[in-house]
């Protein structure tokens, strides 16, 4: 095993391990106790001497997330949706020591029915400190953001190209980031589920990228509630990779049953309503909408707005690798139907348009922008490593020959 596969398997297993300790935190959360800060702060630290194994690569990781770590420390939380409804829920389950605090559904305009991955690891932040403040308890953001990038350092073969993941990544989220907003972090993760699909689909069967899907499969839901649909269909894309190897399918599918168990059932219980979107009249405002040319380019211009640009991109993408498509069909798929549904959401909102789009469509496309700019990076780094592969196979060839 050379350098790279070796500190490649390292880094999966940190990968696998920050994913796990998060959601093993939820369910410490549900007997009644919780992961201490430490933990987390030592398993952050043991990764530093792996980055010396391979300083081109995995010192990129821990000079981003110490500079993460600078910014979130340096200021507190003010935008709306992190200050009272993802970090309002975690302040929830640190005074009421209950991970389904907020299903007594008080304050019910700030969707009691959002899961809890982050928020409980911001309570369990705040439990080892021993207060709540409006600083410390970000820092949550850190051990569910730092997994997902040892994926896309595992994903990318070329040290480069896991360079402009990085700065694409950061670019495409900007502030969302690391605001405290669950957006990014979600496209990042749907993202990545996706590359992983395309892995296992064009390049075989591997245990590591499958067992880093399913990990990713079990967080997404627990995110935010968006991303139950972003797991339904990468899923549904799963079906036709794992056609001859149903049995791959199992763990999958095992990651509905543990999230309906853990949360949406505690959410059903309550009576919460997930979301008003379904009340009566659905397809009276779909119609009324659709029928509406204002309505309709009032979509169209705030969705090109946001995403245009990638599928402009992707056009040209498909226009000159035609012969290749195949193995990026999944990938397809993914960003072809969740911006259909997304844009059926948005037909369908009992809200006003205008501001309904205005307010979310920049953060609900984000794991559409994140996917195709990854797919397209992941598809020039793949071309750069086969022709490096071809290089050093014919290198000693040429050598004996000339000799």
């Amino acid at each position: 095993m050379n350098a790279l596969n070796r500190t490649s398997s390292i880094s999966t297993a940190f990968a696998l391990g920050f994913i796990f300790l998060n959601f093993i935190n939820l369910v410490a959360w549900v007997l009644g106790f919780y992961v201490p800060p430490v933990i987390y702060l030592l398993a952050m630290l043991a990764y530093v001497p792996v980055s010396v194994l391979n300083l081109k690569r995995d010192w990129m990781i821990v000079a981003l997330f110490s500079c993460f770590i600078l910014i979130i420390l340096g200021a507190p939380l003010f935008d709306w949706d992190a200050r009272y409804i993802w970090f309002f829920h975690a302040k929830r389950i640190f005074i009421d020591n209950n991970l389904y605090a907020q299903l007594d559904n008080y304050f019910w305009e700030i969707h009691n029915d959002y899961p809890v991955l982050v928020p409980a690891i911001a309570a369990s932040f705040a439990k080892g400190v021993g207060f709540w403040n409006e600083v410390f308890p970000r820092l949550s953001i850190i051990p569910v953001l730092f997994p997902i990038f040892l994926v896309l350092s595992f994903l990318f073969k070329r040290t480069e190209n896991f360079g402009f993941a990085v700065i694409g990544v950061l670019f495409i989220s900007k502030q969302i980031l690391v605001n405290g907003y669950m957006d990014a972090i979600l496209g990042l993760y749907g993202a990545a589920a996706c590359l992983l699909v395309v892995k296992l689909d064009s390049e075989g069967w591997d245990r590591r990228a499958y067992f880093l899907l399913v990990s990713i499969l079990l967080s997404l839901p627990m995110i935010k509630n968006e991303g139950v649909l972003i797991s339904l269909l990468i899923c549904a894309s799963l079906i036709g990779v794992f056609w001859e190897k149903k049995a791959a399918l199992v763990l999958p599918a095992l990651t509905f049953v543990i999230y309906y168990y853990l949360w949406k059932r505690h959410v059903k219980g309550a009576g919460i309503e997930t979301t008003d979107l379904f009340v009566s009249g659905i397809l009276k405002r779909a119609v009324s909408r659709l029928s509406s040319s204002e309505d309709v380019l009032e979509i169209a211009k705030w969705v090109f707005s946001v995403s245009g640009i990638y599928f402009l991109t992707l056009i040209l993408f498909m226009k000159k690798f035609w012969k290749s498509l195949k193995q990026w069909r999944s990938i397809l798929f993914f960003v072809l139907s969740y911006s259909c549904a997304m844009i059926a959401i948005y037909l369908i909102t009992t809200l006003d348009l205008k501001e309904h789009l205005s307010h979310s469509v920049d953060r609900t496309f984000l794991v559409v922008n994140l996917s195709i700019f990854l797919m397209l990076l992941k598809c020039y780094d793949r071309r750069g490593s086969q022709t490096h592969l071809s290089f050093e196979q014919s290198y000693p060839s040429a050598i004996n020959h000339c000799s």
